[in-house]
């Protein structure tokens, strides 16, 4: 009996440890998934702040090109209504100019003719000694 005791005893401790031993199996396969969890979360704060500060330089260079862009059209478009203004500004003068030769004309005024010199006599003026 004693003898069937130990047995017992000692096939209930291998029992035991058996137990335990795939116990502390599942707890450290168990930790190493917590640890890489752990990790994780220590790590993704970190990868995050470096990840969105990249995207924010980026950013305020991509804004500070379209500002430099948007500023060359609107000089462009300042120009070009100012040359606008001076082209409206000719063409009013031009038919104003229009209006007074049609009235000069009405009145009997007319244009002068080119002179023809006909004589083959150089003037003086034109003579080198």
């Amino acid at each position: 009996m004693v003898k069937d005791f130990n047995q017992k005893t000692h096939s209930s401790s291998t029992r035991g440890k058996t137990r335990k031993s795939s116990l502390s199996q599942r707890q450290a396969k168990g930790s190493g998934e917590n640890l890489k969890q752990r990790k994780f979360l220590y790590y993704f704060p970190f990868v995050l702040v470096v990840f969105l500060g990249i995207a924010q330089i980026y950013l305020s260079n991509s804004l500070a090109t379209w500002g430099r862009q948007l500023n060359q059209l609107e000089q462009e478009i300042v120009q070009r209504e100012e040359d606008n203004r001076e082209f409206k500004s000719e063409i009013a003068s031009l038919g104003c100019l229009t209006e007074l030769t049609d009235a000069a004309q009405k009145k009997g005024f007319v244009e002068n003719p080119p002179i023809l010199n006909l004589s083959s006599k150089i003037p003086v003026a034109l003579k080198t000694p």
